[in-house]
């Protein structure tokens, strides 16, 4: 699949005009840390959606208060997450790998094909619904592309090597179709049966992320098994709508799922074995 060299342009002027806002920010997340890059609200809210009392939230950011005196007052799976966010301690729960397995399975491989069943490319979507999937306006420009499409998901390795039975599931855009080339994004309707897979909702309140804050990356790269970007992933920069994060993706990625399991995406109800 081809990105269309316009929306390259526009992604690579938008990376551009904020360099030096980006280098800014870098340089005090490096040198001062999290606390002191985003701001004090959105830091607070963050906190006290990770399970931190307001007040506490409110003390540790105006350094009334030190990280290692207030995490000693808080229940372990809070202090893990806490410390997690702010550099503290890159430990987190055992329970992170079955949320990022429950996350990972409403992601799907996105296939693109013409009107003779060739396929043309691949993209990467992931359900925001029961119904819906969300990927990039660059993967399904239009509704006739999103006819002709699927969705697979379980596309991926076992842990022998061996590929698992892929689920394959038509779109539907007949019954919903939306998109924004501004933004990259459509929303398409899933034909047939989504509740094996779950669904991740989008969020977009203060509370979900902050400037440092380590993501993972769930992708098919290059139209490839599944697979997930672990390390040196962190957000960097927040335009009004876009933000810019660091992490390895490759063409096939476009749409792919940023979370970051334990602390910014709540899964839907488990899905269907």
């Amino acid at each position: 699949m081809d990105i269309p060299a316009e929306l390259v342009q526009d992604t690579q002027a938008r990376f551009l005009n904020r360099r030096a806002q980006r280098t800014e920010q870098l340089e005090r997340l490096n040198v001062r840390g999290l606390i002191e890059t985003d701001s004090a609200a959105r830091v607070e809210a963050r906190l006290a959606r990770l399970g931190v009392p307001m007040p506490d939230a409110h003390a540790l950011v105006q350094g009334h208060e030190p990280l290692a005196q207030l995490t000693s007052r808080l229940p372990q799976d809070t202090r893990q997450n806490v410390e997690r966010l702010l550099g503290a301690n890159d430990l987190v729960g055992v329970a992170y790998l079955d949320l990022a397995r429950a996350a990972a399975r409403a992601v799907a491989r996105v296939v693109l094909r013409d009107r003779r069943g060739r396929t043309t490319g691949y993209g990467t979507g992931w359900l925001c619904s029961p119904r819906l999937l969300i990927t990039n306006n660059h993967v399904l420009t239009s509704p006739d592309d999103a006819r002709t499409a699927a969705a697979e998901f379980d596309y991926e390795l076992r842990p022998d090597g061996t590929l698992r039975d892929r689920v394959t599931l038509s779109l539907d855009p007949d019954t919903l179709f939306l998109t924004s080339e501004p933004l990259d994004y459509t929303i398409v309707a899933v034909g047939g049966d989504t509740a094996p897979f779950g669904w991740i909702p989008c969020f977009g309140g203060a509370d979900r992320n902050v400037l440092g804050e380590a993501l993972s990356i769930i992708q098919h790269p290059s139209g490839e098994p599944k697979q997930v970007a672990l390390r040196e992933n962190r957000l960097v920069d927040r335009l009004p709508d876009f933000l810019h994060y660091e992490t390895d993706t490759a063409p096939g990625s476009s749409g792919n799922l940023n979370v970051e399991f334990a602390q910014a995406v709540t899964p839907a109800p488990a899905p269907v074995a």
